[in-house]
């Protein structure tokens, strides 16, 4: 079945409003930092967790990351964030974080489709909470299966899930 035009157009409106942003610019590690607090300390509350170490990431830790970050926009601002680091042939996904207001819109979809489909990778890896349930399904929705869990020093169950590239 080919997509409606319409629907064509809303996918390509979509990729265009992601961007690479300039994390190292101090105006844009506090939009990151602010959709980073609102979405994490969504998720702590999600998974019971009494301490959740993004929430103590600094604007400034933002800004010093080595990691590239990709975020999608639209008339109102920045929407969501998601964090990278490549080494090699493996792509790691640091953080994915969204706009509370826009939860289940489609933008973590989004934005993990636009790092899978426009960068250079051959397996890629993720982590998040074994009691992050949409998160697990978004990333096993795009093709990532479980590879261990394990009990973070705070005590969060956590699960490792990966892909590899379909060549």
């Amino acid at each position: 079945m080919v997509p409606s035009s319409k629907r064509m157009d809303k996918i390509v409106t979509q990729a265009e409003n992601i961007k690479l942003l300039n994390h190292r610019d101090g105006a844009v590690a506090e939009q990151i930092y602010s959709i980073f607090q609102a979405s994490y300390k969504v998720e702590a509350e999600l998974i019971q967790a009494k301490e959740f170490p993004p929430l103590r990431r600094s604007a400034q830790d933002v800004a010093l990351s080595p990691s590239k970050f990709w975020g999608q926009s639209d008339s109102n601002g920045l929407m969501g964030i998601i964090e990278v680091e490549q080494e090699l042939a493996l792509l790691q996904i640091s953080s994915l974080a969204i706009a509370p207001r826009l939860f289940r819109k489609g933008i973590g979809a989004n934005l993990v489709n636009y790092v899978l489909s426009n960068l250079d990778w051959q397996t890629a890896q993720v982590q998040t909470a074994t009691a992050n349930f949409p998160a697990i399904a978004l990333y096993q929705k795009a093709g990532f299966t479980e590879q261990e869990r394990w009990q973070s020093q705070e005590g969060t169950e956590l699960i490792l899930l990966s892909k590899c590239h379909d060549r």
